[in-house]
Parts: structure tokens; C-alpha cells; sequence
């Protein structure tokens, strides 16, 4: 273990502490927010909000992790090198395997412009964190003290986006009311005139079963006899 690496990494101790509780605090209000507009998130036609809700607890999570373990004691440069630049790398799974099932998909189509920042910027940001890790091990201290700042951007960036989703959910939530009302107008009519149909067939076949069921008519006498 390298003392000077150690006695760097301990001043930074309190940050890493309340950047961990912040990242968490945050991604558990994004949560709450979510959790309040599972209508609408949960719907197929908007499935771009739930994937940029997964970047934004992406990034959340980076920075919660890494520094969780950061405060673990006695951390060596290439442990610390590990932490760094695995969190970067764990990070960008979901923006992989949204780009992957995109690319895969029957109809591949050009990304759309509301989800471009939320996936881009974790790819960005994780691949600069990525750096900072591989910088570490190989014994950069500078890369150790300019660590706090790309956590702190990681971190402002995914509160942006936050404010970002839940402006794009309040726009969209009153024209999916709107549908919801106009749905249930439909089917309300489309309903009544079920009913009216079924009535009227049943109308029709108790006239049938009436004219059936009647007993046939008495011929008539004639007038006189030839």
C-alpha cells in the first residue's frame, strides 16, 4: 500500500461520504417521481421516458458505488484503478444494451432526438471516468484529485436530466388524459350500440318465434253454394 496514495485518498473521505448520500437521495426522489407517474411511464408508446429514466438511475448509481468504495480502507492505486474505471464500465451497460437492442430491432430507425442526451451523456461520462480509473493505476495522482469534479459532473448531470424527464412527463400527462377520455368515450359508445343490436335481434327473434307458434287461420265459408 502506498502511504502518500492513502493520505491523498483521506482527504477526500467526507466528499466521497456525502456524494454517496447524495446520489442516493436523489435516486430515490427520481424513484418517488417515477413511482407517481407509473401511468404514464409504463405505457409502450412512451417507452423513450422509461429508458431515460434507466440512464438517469445509471448515472446515479455510478456515482454511489464508486464512492461507497472509495471508503474502503486501505485502498491501493490499482485496487482504487479497479473501482474507478469498473463503475465506468458497469455504467455503460444499459446505454449498450439500449443501442444493441435499437440496432436489433425489425425496423432499426435513427435515434430520437428526446433520448439522444439521456444516452449519450452516461457513454460520455463513464468513458471519462473510465480514464480517470486507468490514469489512477498507473499512478497519476492528479487524476485522483481531479476524480470529485467528474463525480460532481456525473452527478449534476443526471439531477438536469431528472429535471429534464419529469418536465417531459407533466407535458404529455394531459394529452394521455385526454385519450384516456376519449378511449372510454368509444368504448362506452361502441357499448350501447352492442346493446341496441342485441336487442333488437332478440326483438326480431321473439317476432319470429310469435308468428311460428300462432295457429293457422280459419278458411273462410263461402258465400252460397253453386
Amino acid at each position: 500500500m502506498d502511504p502518500n496514495f492513502s493520505a491523498l485518498l483521506g482527504q477526500w473521505t467526507n466528499f466521497y461520504e456525502i456524494a454517496a448520500t447524495g446520489a442516493a437521495t436523489f435516486s430515490g426522489l427520481l424513484f418517488v417521481g417515477i413511482s407517481i407517474n407509473v401511468d404514464v411511464i409504463s405505457r409502450e408508446e412512451k417507452r423513450i421516458l422509461r429508458t431515460g429514466a434507466q440512464m438517469i438511475f445509471d448515472l446515479f448509481l455510478t456515482v454511489f458505488f464508486v464512492d461507497l468504495l472509495l471508503l474502503l480502507p486501505d485502498l491501493s492505486p490499482l485496487v482504487a484503478a479497479w473501482i474507478i474505471a469498473g463503475g465506468g464500465v458497469l455504467g455503460l451497460g444499459l446505454p449498450a444494451v439500449e443501442l444493441l437492442r435499437r440496432w436489433r430491432s425489425p425496423a432499426p430507425s435513427a435515434l430520437p432526438t428526446q433520448l439522444v442526451l439521456p444516452l449519450l451523456t452516461p457513454v460520455v461520462l463513464d468513458l471519462i471516468l473510465i480514464r480517470q480509473g486507468v490514469a489512477i493505476g498507473a499512478g497519476d495522482t492528479t487524476a485522483l484529485v481531479l476524480l470529485p469534479v467528474v463525480l460532481v459532473v456525473i452527478l449534476v448531470a443526471a439531477l438536469i436530466l431528472s429535471w429534464r424527464l419529469l418536465i417531459d412527463v407533466a407535458r404529455v400527462k394531459p394529452h394521455l388524459a385526454a385519450q384516456d377520455r376519449n378511449a372510454d368515450r368509444d368504448r362506452g359508445t361502441e357499448r350501447q350500440i352492442r346493446n341496441l343490436v342485441r336487442e333488437l335481434r332478440a326483438q326480431n327473434r321473439r317476432l319470429h318465434e310469435t308468428e311460428h307458434s300462432a295457429p293457422p287461420p280459419l278458411p273462410r265459408e263461402r258465400a252460397g253454394r253453386k
